[in-house]
């Protein structure tokens, strides 16, 4: 029992230092920290590191840095400086792509609008070495226009990382695919670059309510090399971030410190017709996590009366809770086969059918885990064998881990 109580103690000391080096990476992404506040205690370089790959805020850190003139061990700035290198790189190319992109989708009459990313960095008057650049995501207006999009892309010489065989859905197949899954990813292996062309948002058209022509119509365009290049607008990306940010369950701090970013530190969040708007869509349960989230790690300037848009019932605790655990705490990329069925199952039947009250959405949310896309490579069924997926599902997935 003696030893038993150690290493419990072990555990939460860890546990309680490792949240403490957050906080500092925290403080160190946020323009609501000073220097002296940063330097309060001493840094762990080496673990804040770690952390700030982990969380892909390396660029927003080093901005940070540089404006605070904070002074960095050397191996470290080697590092982060290498890193901020290769980001410029990458965002110089994924920007060169867009202008491509849009001049090609542009020629065949298809609408569409970028979103998050090189889009967010440009509304905001940015530069492409502040903000961590993963992939491109393209909104296409039209569900139509999707097959056809496939096909210009693959004569760019993009390759479907996602239906990968082909593109021949049958019925019962096209019906879930438009009702149930929300992308298709692709990736240029000459260029490196990953891309995600999407023809919605969320799995769940209910879970936020903006169709792709609403947010295409509500469009504004930015400029890249003289090209108009047509971005989710400022309002829409607002609400959509914070929305990401839940179903994503808040694990990379990159998502909360676009939430200040997308707002300029938080003032849009301020005014009443923000607040107006989100519960017209029924999403101020979801809006109002990542908002208290951003007060409470990057101390975003949030002077409204946040209970009176949110509600303070256990279930929004609770989720609350799990998107503390999960931004501070281990990925599923290291968790072992046992731990994520368990992650999965928590997170498929409890955490997502909480994050609205609404019945419809938590019915559409069941069942678009009936089954995947994944599962019809795996294997192959005709329409009218389509029923099987649903029983087969934990087996396909599996197989999948192996």
């Amino acid at each position: 029992m003696f030893n038993r109580g150690k290493t419990i103690n072990a555990e939460q000391a860890t546990t309680k230092t490792s949240k403490q080096h957050f906080r500092k990476l925290c403080q160190l992404c946020s323009p609501n920290f000073s220097k002296e506040a940063v330097l309060a205690d001493e840094i762990d370089w080496p673990t804040v590191w770690t952390l700030a790959l982990r969380h892909r805020v390396v660029p927003v850190m080093a901005d940070r840095i540089k404006q605070l003139g904070i002074i960095v061990p050397e191996d470290i700035s080697s590092r982060i400086s290498n890193n901020v290198q290769k980001n410029l790189y990458k965002g110089m190319k994924q920007a060169a792509e867009l202008v491509c992109l849009t001049k090609l989708f542009n020629e065949n009459n298809i609408p569409f609008v970028v979103f998050k990313g090189i889009a967010l960095l440009k509304l905001m008057g940015l530069e492409l070495h502040q903000r961590h650049h993963g992939d491109i995501d393209i909104l296409l207006a039209d569900v139509g226009d999707i097959k056809k999009a496939d096909v210009l892309l693959r004569s760019l010489g993009y390759e479907r990382l996602t239906m990968a065989k082909n593109f021949s859905l049958n019925k019962r197949q096209e019906q879930h695919f438009r009702s149930y899954e929300k992308d298709v990813i692709y990736h240029h292996p000459r260029r490196s670059i990953q891309l995600e062309l999407h023809f919605k948002v969320c799995l769940s058209d209910k879970l936020l309510p903006i169709s792709s022509r609403e947010f295409y119509e509500n469009r504004a365009e930015v400029q890249i090399n003289s090209e108009s290049i047509p971005v989710m607008c400022k309002a829409d990306h607002q609400v959509y971030l914070l929305v990401h940010g839940a179903v994503s369950r808040w694990f990379r701090l990159k998502w909360l410190c676009d939430v200040p970013l997308a707002t300029e530190n938080g003032k849009a969040y301020l005014s009443s017709s923000f607040f107006i708007r989100t519960e017209s869509l029924d999403v101020e349960r979801i809006t109002t996590l990542g908002i208290c989230l951003a007060r409470e790690l990057l101390a975003m300037p949030i002077v409204s009366n946040l209970s009176q848009y949110g509600d303070n019932s256990k279930s929004i605790q609770w989720i609350k809770g799990v998107a503390q655990k999960n931004i501070t705490e281990v990925t599923i990329y290291d968790m072992s086969l046992l731990e994520k069925i368990r992650f999965w199952m928590v997170f498929s039947l409890i955490y997502m059918p909480l994050l609205k009250e609404d019945r419809a959405y938590k019915l559409d949310h069941f069942k678009s885990y009936l089954t995947r896309m994944s599962d019809w490579e795996t294997l192959p069924l005709p329409s009218s064998l389509f029923f099987l997926y649903y029983p087969l599902r934990p087996f396909l997935w599996l197989k999948r881990q192996f």
